[in-house]
């Protein structure tokens, strides 16, 4: 909600040129639910110039009550995530794992994050939920991935002290560490 937006606007304030492999944040507008069946959307901002269409669909109580408001932001449209990407591969090829994360592309994809992260703790966040999931490809052929999902984003003040969070989902344990 409102923290990610604040931290996608303060990283476009300090990467202006999108220089850094993150998600890039277009607009944002307050989508005000009136009723099951009025919707309007109120821009907060001037749409930007690659922006033509937005369509939003929100979950609605069908009982009349107070108006709603929705915070929708607009980001870059990239692919897949990693992991979705890599379940795609290891399920429609034979080879499709060794062929495409050699350590070379796990390398470039390595360094990308670190980069990123690097420039959050420059401007003293951390992220705080960085998996597979948060990973999306921008370009396939080139091995290019950005680094989304900052609602988890924490200033380092608060996290000084070492401390591991083990996180269990289906089938895969991850182990996600904040230093």
């Amino acid at each position: 909600g409102l923290g990610e937006l604040r931290v996608l606007s303060l990283l476009a304030k300090h990467d202006p040129d999108v220089q850094l492999p993150r998600l890039s944040l277009l607009d944002y507008f307050y989508h005000k639910v009136n009723s099951a069946d009025e919707t309007s959307s109120h821009p907060q901002h001037a749409q930007s110039p690659q922006l033509t269409t937005v369509s939003a669909t929100c979950c609605v109580d069908r009982a009349p009550r107070r108006p709603q408001e929705h915070l929708i932001i607009v980001t870059e449209l990239l692919d897949d995530s990693l992991f979705t990407f890599y379940k795609y591969i290891a399920a429609t090829e034979a080879k499709g794992l060794r062929s495409y994360f050699t350590l070379d592309t796990i390398a470039k994809i390595a360094t990308q994050l670190l980069t990123t992260l690097k420039f959050l703790h420059s401007l003293g966040l951390t992220h705080g939920d960085v998996k597979p999931e948060n990973v999306c490809l921008s370009s396939i052929s080139r091995s290019e991935v950005k680094l989304i999902d900052f609602g988890m984003v924490d200033e380092q003040a608060h996290v000084e002290r070492h401390s591991c969070r083990y996180l269990r989902s289906e089938k895969k344990p991850v182990l996600g560490c904040l230093t």
